[in-house]
C-alpha cells in the first residue's frame, strides 16, 4: 500500500469501529453502513442446502 492513494475497503461494523484493535478503520472517511452481515448472508446460508459447487 502506498500512503499518498486512497484506498476502498469493506468490512464488518465490527471492525470499522475499532474492533479487534483496528482502530484506524475508524479514522476512515464516505463511511457507508450496509445491511447487518446475518442479513447479507441468511438467504444464502438458510434457505439453499449447497452454498458452493461440488468438487469432481
Amino acid at each position: 500500500m502506498q500512503p499518498e492513494k486512497v484506498y476502498s475497503v469493506a468490512l464488518t461494523s465490527y471492525l470499522a469501529t475499532g474492533g479487534d484493535g483496528f482502530t484506524a478503520f475508524k479514522n476512515g472517511t464516505k463511511q457507508v453502513e450496509g445491511p447487518p452481515l446475518l442479513d447479507s448472508f441468511s438467504p444464502i446460508s438458510f434457505n439453499q442446502a449447497e452454498v458452493l459447487p461440488r468438487r469432481k
